[in-house]
């Protein structure tokens, strides 16, 4: 078992490369559901805090963490602003994470269940009571603050940490290298380490078995009432509907670099490092991807879009008709 303590500057750099685009490509995505998403209603604002927490996740990953893992060890270390410039340890760093991916899934399960019921008003069939929705939202906001507090009480102190290395036969091996980092993080496999895992799968579980059935019971919504709405209302409902699921399918980039890593160190799975670079680099790139996604799935958005290309091309058309006339005109 061979563990690289060299900071990978590659992935570094591929972090600040991405970083850069997902912030202004999710800051445009803000701004086009906050001016462009009026036939959305109320439904924009819930897609809003989801766009958001994307944005914050992607950040936190890019900017202020930078994590890179030392596995097959189920440890890891931080090379970003926050370790650098604010001594954060990477255990609370990877605690906000794990608080961010829950708040993300549960968000994007939210915005399922909000469009179901705007569906389910056509017929007024299959609608949860505002307090109803109100106790599910909370429940999320709930979950990800107590999946964050249980993981936090895995970590160790600096001492406890470095005691256990001490007494680990495969971390003693790198006693001196562990010494010369500057930020670290090393866990046990102990029950609140368990506990805390198994809050995040559960979360992310209930999240993708809500999504898929909300999915399917507007999909059978609209085909049952599609005469008794106009037709402008049926393609609303359906764009919006297809740019949502292709949001929440471009969301496992989210949900399985963490998976195949965590997969990987339980199994001490040879160059599980090396594979851990890449799918740290897919996983940071998540929200750039989501957004892509969204602009072109949702009809207001890719009309917006193609509409401020077009008109650039026309200026630039007629500017050169003017020169052409203003040059003309001195001759």
């Amino acid at each position: 078992m061979e563990i690289s303590f060299e900071p990978p500057q590659i992935l570094l750099y591929f972090y600040y490369f991405i970083g850069t685009i997902s912030l202004f490509l999710n800051a445009f995505g803000i701004y086009l559901t906050i001016f462009k998403g009026i036939q959305m209603d109320t439904f924009k604002y819930y897609l809003l805090v989801f766009q958001i927490l994307c944005m914050i996740i992607d950040f936190h990953i890019t900017f202020l963490m930078q994590p890179v893992g030392l596995f097959p060890l189920v440890a890891g270390t931080s090379n970003g602003i926050l370790s650098s410039f604010f001594d954060i340890t990477t255990h609370w760093q990877m605690s906000i994470t794990n608080l961010l991916i829950t708040a993300q899934t549960g968000s994007m399960a939210v915005c399922f269940i909000r469009k179901h019921q705007a569906i389910a008003q056509i017929d007024r069939k299959n609608i949860i009571s505002r307090h109803l929705f109100f106790v599910i939202c909370l429940s999320k906001v709930f979950w990800s603050f107590a999946t964050f507090f249980i993981f936090l009480q895995a970590g160790m102190t600096k001492t406890e940490q470095f005691e256990y290395i001490f007494s680990n036969s495969e971390a003693m091996i790198y006693y001196e290298n562990f010494e010369n980092l500057k930020n670290f993080a090393i866990y046990k496999v102990e029950t609140i380490t368990e506990i805390a895992l198994g809050m995040i799968i559960i979360n992310g579980l209930i999240s993708v078995i809500t999504t898929i059935w909300a999915t399917n019971q507007m999909f059978i919504m609209l085909r049952k009432n599609r005469t008794r709405i106009s037709q402008a209302s049926y393609l609303k409902h359906k764009s919006a509907l297809l740019s949502l699921f292709a949001q929440f399918i471009t969301s496992s980039v989210c949900i399985i670099p963490p998976v195949i890593i965590t997969i990987t160190v339980v199994t001490k799975m040879k160059y599980s490092q090396e594979l851990s670079h890449y799918l740290l680099a897919i996983f940071s790139s998540h929200s750039t991807i989501n957004i892509l996604v969204m602009i072109v799935t949702f009809p207001a958005y890719r009309k917006f879009c193609m509409f401020w290309r077009k008109s650039t091309n026309i200026v630039n058309v007629s500017s050169v008709i003017v020169t052409k006339e203003i040059r003309s005109s001195y001759k």
